[in-house]
Parts: structure tokens; C-alpha cells; sequence
């Protein structure tokens, strides 16, 4: 799981996408691209709990 800020000024957005990109290839390469998702949350750089938290839980709740 990625979350980035679409407002993030330390990381442009054609870098963001271009990184998600590969970390993508990788996990399809790898056979497990089920286990990558990327959000963007709508403000800059920080902690988005209310996009990652529910990801967090559910897959915790997957693993029992």
C-alpha cells in the first residue's frame, strides 16, 4: 500500500506515477499484483489514516 498527497511538494506527480509504475511491475513480475495498491490523498505530504487504516484492517482481518 502507497498513499501520496496529489498537493506533495517534495515529490512531483509524473514522479510519483512513474515510481508507482514500476513498484506495479514488479508485483505483477512477482505473480502477487493483488498485494500493491496505490491511493493519493487529496492534500501534500502526510499521513492519510483514512485511506490507509481501512487497508490495514481489512487485510489483518484477511490473514486470521
Amino acid at each position: 500500500m502507497a498513499v501520496n498527497g496529489i498537493k506533495d511538494q517534495l515529490h512531483s506527480e509524473k514522479d510519483i506515477k512513474r515510481s508507482i509504475d514500476r513498484v506495479q511491475r514488479i508485483y505483477q513480475f512477482a505473480g502477487v499484483s493483488h498485494n500493491f495498491q496505490h491511493r493519493w490523498g487529496d492534500e501534500g505530504h502526510r499521513f492519510y489514516k483514512e485511506l490507509m487504516w481501512p487497508i490495514v484492517c481489512q487485510e489483518l482481518w484477511n490473514s486470521f
